[in-house]
């Protein structure tokens, strides 16, 4: 039996919600199940100070401005759409200056809206063709691998911070 296309959209929608805010699952596929597993959880609790730290090469905030620069990207995808996007654009979604507290939360603002957009774009054209469901799934492990980096910059972040 070949799952619907209403059925592979609302997989995907599962897998990438789980990067982000997974409190309303029951079990999860990649993350642990708690209420700081997600961007959003792990997010919430971080001061810009810390957002600023570079532990492992690049800043939480690099880290989160470069996600939010690669689904707005891939929504573009999703889509059918030509993006404008080079490779100097991606170098550039890494550098971040330096952020206050209300930068910070901004940044976070900002990645919860941009993951409702791709969420919303996943629903309507996920589907669509061959090269948009290649998107989609892409963008469902771009952001399970940044949540990654972001987990082991906060675990270095705390080590530090215990020395």
């Amino acid at each position: 039996m070949s799952l619907s296309g209403r059925e592979i959209t609302a997989q995907l929608l599962t897998l990438l919600d789980e990067a982000f805010d997974n409190t309303k699952a029951s079990w999860t596929f990649y993350t642990e199940s708690s209420s700081t597993a997600g961007f959003f959880g792990a997010l919430s609790a971080t001061s810009a100070e810390n957002a600023n730290r570079s532990p492992l090469g690049t800043s939480l905030a690099a880290e989160i401005q470069h996600v939010i620069f690669a689904m707005k990207a891939t929504a573009t995808l999703i889509r059918g759409e030509a993006v404008s996007a080079d490779a100097e654009q991606w170098r550039e979604s890494w550098q971040v200056s330096e952020l206050d507290e209300t930068a910070w939360r901004e940044m976070q603002s900002s990645l919860r809206r941009t993951h409702e957009e791709l969420r919303e774009v996943i629903k309507r054209c996920s589907t669509a063709n061959k090269e948009s469901f290649a998107h989609a799934s892409g963008i469902v492990a771009h952001v399970a691998y940044h949540l990654g980096a972001v987990k082991q910059k906060l675990a270095a972040i705390r080590t530090e911070e215990s020395s």
